[in-house]
Order: C-alpha cells, then sequence, then structure tokens
C-alpha cells in the first residue's frame, strides 16, 4: 500500500502579510538590539503562524470480509 501524501497551504497571502507585520510591529515595539533583531523577527513570526495539527489514526472497517463461523 502506497502512502498518500498530499500538502495544503495553511496560510493565506493576507495572513502571511498580517504575521509579517505583527512580527515588525512586535520587534520594532520592544526596541530590540540590531544584532539580536533578525532572530527575534524570526522568532516572532514562527510564533504567530504556528497551528497545532492532531493526526488521528482511523482503522479501515471489514465489511467485506466474512466473520469466522463457531463449529460446534
Amino acid at each position: 500500500m502506497q502512502p498518500v501524501r498530499t500538502e495544503t497551504r495553511y496560510h493565506t497571502d493576507e495572513q502571511v502579510d498580517e504575521i509579517i507585520a505583527k512580527a515588525h510591529d512586535l520587534v520594532s515595539r520592544l526596541s530590540i538590539a540590531d544584532d539580536l533583531r533578525e532572530a527575534a523577527f524570526t522568532t516572532a513570526a514562527g510564533l504567530y503562524s504556528q497551528k497545532h495539527i492532531a493526526v488521528e489514526a482511523i482503522q479501515p472497517g471489514v465489511p467485506t470480509m466474512a466473520l469466522p463461523r463457531v463449529l460446534r
């Protein structure tokens, strides 16, 4: 059985714009030192954009298989 792979964008272009703007605003507002601004911006953007993803394993049903009979 081959696994099925799908790729989905989690953020629209507008959401990405908002995430970048929020990260920029936060870094600017906090007056972070110049040598730390890139790391702070990257971290802030990551925090604003992260999502919680849950993966649930689904057991396939067995509708076409016959149940074993008990011999008496």
